[in-house]
């Protein structure tokens, strides 16, 4: 077997692989979610806060908005735009709700 061959198939058999597509910290975009009281959500950036391990398949993620003027909101902490982030503006990361990511979801790393 040749070295690219274990990048072949799914993202679900990459991950069960040990490889990790994306890693904590990384700014993800997600096509869907759901939020933490059910109601579905869809187009947003995360910062990626958990790996999938051996229990589950799914990342888990705090949601960043573009709000920048909530940044003093309880639970809420402040992401300033750079060339590492690739941020358009500042924003904020709003760490009361964890949210599950499912990997066919997560469309592209963004910074």
């Amino acid at each position: 077997m040749e070295e690219d061959d274990r990048f072949k198939g799914t993202l679900y058999n990459i991950e069960e692989r040990g490889i990790c597509l994306y890693f904590i910290g990384d700014i993800v975009f997600v096509t869907k979610f759901l939020y933490k009281r059910k109601r579905s959500g869809n187009n947003h950036m995360f910062v990626i806060h958990e790996k999938p391990n051996e229990y589950t398949r799914n990342y888990k993620g705090l949601i960043i908005s573009s709000k920048y003027e909530k940044r003093h909101f309880r639970f809420v902490e402040e992401l300033k735009n750079n060339k590492l982030n690739k941020l358009h503006k500042n924003s904020i990361v709003y760490c009361d709700d964890l949210i599950r990511l499912e990997p066919e979801n997560i469309k592209c790393k963004i910074g």
